[in-house]
């Protein structure tokens, strides 16, 4: 059984802090990140964490604010042994709706796994950028902008395609992830050159949209349980968008 954890980063212990650690080099085993959460812990405010039997089993960092127009959830860095993260978010996206149920609710990531990319458009096909046109709304680039003003290691911004560029990357080659790689090259986004691709998801406070989001959610975790069936009609898509663009 997994169970599920906020918790602020200053109220992390030394070996809390190890766990996460070896939880990361275990996730990457072919690029130590020992020194990159060292510099990467004092950016963040919180982690969100999911224990099993065998201890820590996936985290985030993140951040969040909130401004007059709602609540800006920032989520960072995500490592994960097998498949923990998907209960893990699951959790933290229903836990925030419930949290905020009158807050419009904005969440961005800066993606650099073309893997992790396809999962997250699985689950929030609303998300943008969209899979079907390289438009980005004057709205959500205002949105990004946001975030990018207040979260000072987006490094990079280009709110024409919702890319980034840092002088660290999580990037490695994943086989079979070429249909995503050719919708991202499309768009202009270089993983393999230190590029991130940033998505942009926002819950408004509304009864409606918020079911609408949810039933989305459950949508995509009913084809990731099938992933076999579903994987290659998602990276159709991908190609599709690729083509149109």
């Amino acid at each position: 059984m997994i169970q599920f954890s906020y918790r602020l980063l200053s109220s992390l212990s030394a070996a809390d802090r190890q766990a996460c650690v070896e939880t990361a080099n275990s996730a990457f085993p072919h690029c130590d990140q020992t020194a990159y959460l060292a510099e990467r812990f004092p950016l963040y405010d919180a982690v969100l964490m999911a224990h099993d039997e065998s201890g820590l089993a996936a985290f985030q960092l993140m951040q969040r604010f909130r401004t007059d127009h709602g609540w800006f959830v920032y989520l960072g860095p995500l490592y994960s042994r097998r498949k923990a993260y998907l209960p893990m978010l699951f959790h933290f996206f229903r836990s925030a709706m419930d949290t905020w149920p009158d807050e419009t609710i904005h969440f961005m990531a800066e993606l650099q796994n073309p893997d992790l990319l396809l999962v997250c458009k699985t689950l929030f096909p609303r998300s943008y950028p969209l899979l079907c046109t390289r438009e980005i709304p004057l709205t959500v680039r205002q949105t990004a902008h946001v975030f990018v003003e207040r979260i000072a290691h987006i490094e990079g911004f280009r709110p024409d395609n919702l890319s980034s560029h840092g002088s660290h990357t999580l990037y490695r080659a994943a086989a079979g992830s070429g249909a995503v790689m050719t919708w991202l090259h499309a768009r202009g986004v270089r993983l393999d050159r230190g590029d991130s691709q940033i998505l942009l998801l926002t819950c408004p406070a509304d009864a409606s949209s918020r079911s609408r989001l949810m039933r989305e959610m459950e949508r995509g975790r009913l084809m990731l349980a099938h992933w076999e069936r579903f994987r290659p009609v998602m990276l159709r898509k991908f190609e599709e968008g690729a083509a149109r663009d």
